[in-house]
């Protein structure tokens, strides 16, 4: 006997497929380090303090955090 499967089922899956192929998959992930990030901001004890590739990580960071959400 073959199973039946409702319509509304495969619609739901078809939408999700295309929504994550055409980068909304991307947008929510943006969206989502948005709201779980921050720029960092540092003294200068703490720049004196971190090695060149550390302040490199955090320059990174706030630089992705400003072309992404500001």
């Amino acid at each position: 006997m073959p199973r039946i499967v409702k319509k509304g089922k495969i619609t739901g899956l078809m939408i999700a497929l295309l929504l994550l192929s055409s980068g909304c998959a991307r947008t929510v992930g943006i969206i989502d380090y948005c709201l779980n990030s921050d720029l960092i901001r540092l003294t200068g004890e703490e720049i004196d303090y971190l090695s060149s590739g550390s302040l490199r990580q955090i320059d990174n960071h706030n630089e992705e955090y400003k072309i992404n959400c500001l």
